[in-house]
């Protein structure tokens, strides 16, 4: 979710609203987001699909203001979370929230993935410019490389039907000169369609050191791993990068594993990985040299 404010000049405001005294400090907006949960006609189901769209849903908008090229202004909500269902909750779930004018970056974490939902957005226009502003859903991954931000998918993004374990997704990272001397983390940005199997996967962030100009006797004592993170997958998380041995190769290793222990069947998923220091970075150089991959 993108919501670009820009606040009206005095001129632009409607009469009444000139009339009033001026705000002091900064222009905030008042906005109203409502989030409707779609109910699923149980007729129309399988008897195990029974109870799709049925019972609490809730939706999160998490605040991404750190991949923005300009960092907004602070006091914008970090979080805003919304619930709606069945008695004693109402279906329709409404709330109000001031933000301040400039460019604010949300993620969408919804949990009707079942009958899906309807979620707006509504601005008081009353201090705002109208023609400069926006309000706009858009793709994750696709918005932020629109916006400059340097992303880049993973080749692996199907896994098998299997119950157990298995590894959905194992590559292999280098980091080009420029980012291993200026970025000390890098954002993994990942999509699950089946909320179910979320809790079931495990993130590995293995960083492999091997000295150079070892002979060939002694490479195999000339190599380390480090393990820097080891936690259930997330919708964004953050790889620490930590800095790299003189006169020594330096790679990194992301691995997704899943636990089931029932058997599903085949599906896609999305793994993205994005430079949150790409103010530092911006040059001719695609995304693709400032970070190598390769499939194991």
């Amino acid at each position: 979710l993108r919501i670009k404010l820009k606040a009206a000049s005095s001129k632009s405001m409607p009469a009444s609203a000139r009339k009033d005294k001026a705000p002091q400090g900064r222009p905030w907006h008042r906005a109203i987001i409502v989030y409707e949960p779609l109910r699923a006609d149980p007729s129309t189901l399988a008897s195990k699909d029974a109870s799709a769209g049925q019972g609490a849903s809730s939706v999160l908008l998490q605040s991404i203001s750190q991949l923005q090229p300009s960092k907004p202004d602070k006091g914008a909500p970090e979080y805003i979370h919304l619930t709606a269902g069945e008695p004693p909750l109402s279906g329709v779930a409404t709330k109000s929230v001031l933000i301040p004018s400039g460019e604010h970056w949300y993620l969408i974490f919804d949990d009707a993935t079942k009958a899906g939902s309807v979620l707006s957005v509504h601005i008081e226009g009353t201090h705002l410019n109208i023609m400069d502003s926006a309000v706009e859903f858009l793709e994750p991954g696709e918005a932020l490389t629109q916006k400059g931000v340097p992303t880049l998918a993973l080749e692996q993004n199907e896994y098998p039907a299997h119950a157990g374990f298995r590894i959905w997704a194992k590559a292999e990272l280098e980091l080009g000169e420029t980012v291993a001397q200026r970025v000390n983390a890098m954002q993994l940005l990942s999509l699950v369609p089946d909320p179910e199997l979320q809790p079931h996967l495990q993130l590995t962030f293995l960083k492999l050191v091997q000295q150079e100009g070892s002979e060939a006797e002694a490479r195999c004592a000339s190599w380390s791993v480090e393990t820097l993170v080891r936690a259930p997958l997330l919708r964004i998380m953050e790889l620490p990068l930590s800095s790299a041995a003189p006169e020594a190769a330096t790679k990194y290793i992301v691995m997704l594993e899943a636990t089931l222990a029932q058997p599903v069947p085949a599906g896609k998923f999305s793994m993205q990985l994005m430079l949150p220091d790409y103010i530092n970075l911006r040059s001719a150089q695609p995304v693709e040299e400032l970070i190598k991959t390769a499939t194991l």
